[in-house]
């Protein structure tokens, strides 16, 4: 790539790509979005359960839930990148991306 510039700008290359590893564990990443004033559902036998977010509303609190399940048998170090969506503010916190580290055991879920 070649750029030539009148003046002073900024670059920035956002760029995912698989990387190679000898050894595979299991790891299970699921994330849910919910309105955290009104996050269940409860059905006639009194069972709740989880109401995950069909539509987003301009303006309107979200919270967004992760779990990691570590399913092998070896405790793993792992780096989890927690990001806002594009178009969206963090609330309790100033942080659009984070990355949080932690040792999740073997068969075991955070």
């Amino acid at each position: 790539m070649t750029v030539n510039a009148e003046s002073s700008f900024f670059v920035f290359i956002k760029e995912v790509k698989a990387v190679e590893y000898s050894r595979k564990y299991g790891v299970l990443v699921s994330q849910r979005f919910f309105d955290p004033s009104d996050p269940y559902i409860v059905e006639e036998d009194g069972t709740q359960l989880e109401k995950n977010v069909s539509e987003f509303i301009k303006d309107k609190v979200y919270a967004c839930q992760t779990v990691i399940t570590n399913t092998s048998v070896a405790s793993l170090d792992l780096q989890v990148l927690l990001d806002v969506p594009q178009g969206s503010i963090p609330v309790l916190s100033h942080e659009y991306t984070k990355i949080v580290s932690d040792i999740i055991g073997s068969y075991s879920i955070k």
